[in-house]
This record gives C-alpha cells, sequence and structure tokens, in this order.
C-alpha cells in the first residue's frame, strides 16, 4: 500500500517553475521531448505533461518570433 501511495505521489510531482522556464528556453523542440519522455519512463506523469506544454508553447513562441522577425 505505502508503494502505491508514493508511486501516486511521484507521478503527481509538477515540473518547477525553474525548469519550465529552463525547458522553454533551451530544450525546445527534440530536447525537450527526449526530458518529457525520460520523465515519463521514471514515473513523473504530470512532470512529462509540464514539460510537453513546455516545450510546445517554446516551439510555438519560437516560431512566431522567427515569422515576425523575417518580416522587418
Amino acid at each position: 500500500h505505502s508503494q502505491n501511495v508514493a508511486a501516486k505521489r511521484k507521478a503527481e510531482e509538477r515540473l518547477s517553475w525553474p525548469m519550465r522556464i529552463f525547458v522553454f528556453v533551451f530544450c525546445g523542440g527534440m530536447a525537450g521531448g527526449i526530458l518529457a519522455v525520460y520523465y515519463q519512463h521514471q514515473g513523473y506523469k504530470q512532470k512529462a505533461s509540464d514539460c510537453w506544454v513546455a516545450v510546445g508553447v517554446s516551439v510555438a513562441v519560437h516560431v512566431l518570433l522567427g515569422i515576425l522577425l523575417s518580416q522587418f
């Protein structure tokens, strides 16, 4: 029973804000995907989900900035 509680607690652990910022700035795309898969494999389901969100937002923002900056 205590193992189930520990596994559930681990699965619900959130990705810290400093790590989300790190993923957003430095790990957009493939590196962030690898990190998300790593978290998932380690049992950190919520961290993996948070990581995927940070990667998606990072890619979207960088693509949008690229489009906007190419107009000048």
